[in-house]
């Protein structure tokens, strides 16, 4: 019984995780422009045998899937963020790293989650990747807050149009927070409290 789960739409075709014998719990793709009736689901095996790489937290941004996984020793034992591009057919894998990535939202331009920084404090982070769409390099950005949350437990990771909304706790209590989508960071306060 494949039991699979968080089907998510990239483009043309169909992302998700789900079990087999011989490949564990992996990612599979199915495209919708194959000829074949129905289309075939092919596994991306982040995770080579039968072991399981756990994807989770599948999030698309131009066409390119983001979702946490494990590769087991090969390159990390923890879950690192990865990327799977299918944009021509071809199921290109990157690992990004990232130590335990957890609520991978896409936005326009970035893709912003949680993760353990080198003192295993959970971190926002926003990714800035190379994009076909337009000029840059790959660049990641550690969302310092005020020093009210700093340490503070994010979560509930929300796009509401082009602001992203989340819930921050420390030991103050639960608060609201928005994170104005204004690109890059360049100065200024981006994440304010609600």
């Amino acid at each position: 019984d494949p039991q699979p789960y968080g089907l998510t739409v990239m483009g043309a075709s169909l992302a998700f995780a789900a079990t087999t014998t011989a490949r564990g719990i992996d990612l599979w793709v199915v495209n919708s422009a194959a000829t074949a009736s129905p289309p075939a689901a092919t596994s991306v095996e982040v995770r080579a045998g039968t072991a399981s790489a756990w994807p989770s937290d599948l999030a698309v941004m131009d066409g390119v899937a983001y979702f946490a996984a494990t590769d087991g020793p090969a390159t990390s034992p923890q879950r690192q963020l990865w990327s799977l591009d299918d944009t021509n057919g071809t199921n290109t894998l990157t690992v990004h790293g990232f130590t335990d990535p957890d609520q991978i939202t896409a936005g326009v331009r970035s893709v912003t989650f949680t993760a353990c920084d080198g003192n295993n404090v959970r971190q926002l982070y926003e990714y800035y990747p190379v994009s076909a769409k337009g000029p840059g390099v790959n660049r990641t950005e550690v969302l310092n807050m005020n020093t009210s949350i700093a340490g503070a437990t994010v979560h509930d990771l929300t796009l509401v149009g082009l602001d992203l909304w989340f819930g921050a706790t420390d030991s103050q209590g639960d608060v609201a927070y928005k994170l104005r989508a204004a690109g890059p960071f360049t100065g200024g306060q981006r994440v304010i409290p609600v």
